[in-house]
């Protein structure tokens, strides 16, 4: 009689911390002089942000870590796992359950191994390094982005925040199940628009670039320069991404086209005039 095999369990994340790579990379000295630029995009979940990376990530000399897009190529097997290793990290470090212990560990590993990465033969001249990760990322909202650690942790940080209709990306993240019920997904997308908003409003406003979601699909090229000087990246290769991009002001109105007018009247009455003043720095430019 055949033996029913047994399936294998996931190693545990304190296996994952024990990986003998991560011990070879702490060993290591930070690689001496080597300047990047690290453009992190974020927004509110369903704001735009996947298609602001792609953009971003189009000019030589950039390369893209993710979160849903990335540019560096399965076949390259080392640069490969050592992407994966840093999205691993980052979730660990951008967990509100992680445990102060695994907080640590986290922060200690983030730039050993980005810069592991960077000695990576493709990319030891790129000059940028695009990362995106939505307020929350993942289905429900147990992770989010600190932009303090990045400022913390890493040399010439830019944020590019993109800020889109609260009806319109609340819709966009529960019609992708990021939560079951669609109040639920509102009160997500407030407490993190509120809190991206404060985190931004800390920061030097040489540090942030907050670009509106709607005014940029009506009309790019308005926005393109000011985007192309804050990332310093150039304003013709972004130009050319957005073409293939195929970036339109049709189609982003799904909320008021797909919802049954109920779900439509309590996104209007929720993100109440009143509710969106909790977020000013995120509309200044809306």
């Amino acid at each position: 009689m055949l033996k029913k095999l047994r399936r294998q369990s996931p190693p545990s994340r304190e296996e994952r911390w024990q990986n003998p790579a991560l011990a070879r990379l702490a060993s290591l000295p930070p690689t001496p002089g080597r300047a990047y630029r690290f453009i992190f995009v974020v927004g509110a979940s369903g704001s735009g942000t996947t298609l602001l990376t792609r953009i971003l990530s189009a000019p030589a000399g950039t390369v893209c870590l993710g979160g849903k897009y990335w540019t560096v190529p399965e076949a390259d097997r080392e640069a490969w796992q050592l992407m994966k290793l840093f999205n691993w990290i980052i979730t660990i470090l951008w967990d509100r359950r992680a445990s102060l212990d695994d907080w640590q560990r986290a922060r200690q590993a983030l730039p050993t191994v980005l810069d592991a990465f960077l000695r990576q033969p493709a990319y030891a001249g790129h000059s940028h390094v695009i990362y995106k990760r939505s307020a929350p990322f993942n289905p429900g909202d147990q992770f989010r982005p600190d932009l303090h650690d990045l400022f913390a942790l890493l040399p010439d940080v830019g944020v590019v925040a993109i800020y889109r209709d609260p009806c319109a990306s609340t819709y966009s993240s529960w019609r992708r199940d990021f939560m079951p019920d669609l109040h639920q997904m509102a009160v997500v997308c407030e407490e993190q628009l509120t809190y991206l908003s404060a985190q931004l409003a800390s920061l030097p406003p040489a540090d942030r670039f907050v670009l509106p979601y709607e005014a940029f699909c009506r009309q790019p090229d308005a926005w393109l320069p000011g985007l192309a000087d804050f990332c310093r990246l150039p304003s013709d290769a972004l130009q050319a991404a957005v073409v293939q991009a195929q970036v339109t002001p049709a189609g982003h109105d799904k909320w008021q086209q797909e919802l049954d007018p109920a779900g439509q009247q309590f996104l209007t009455q929720f993100f109440s005039e009143r509710r969106r003043q909790q977020w000013p720095l995120l509309r200044s430019n809306a």
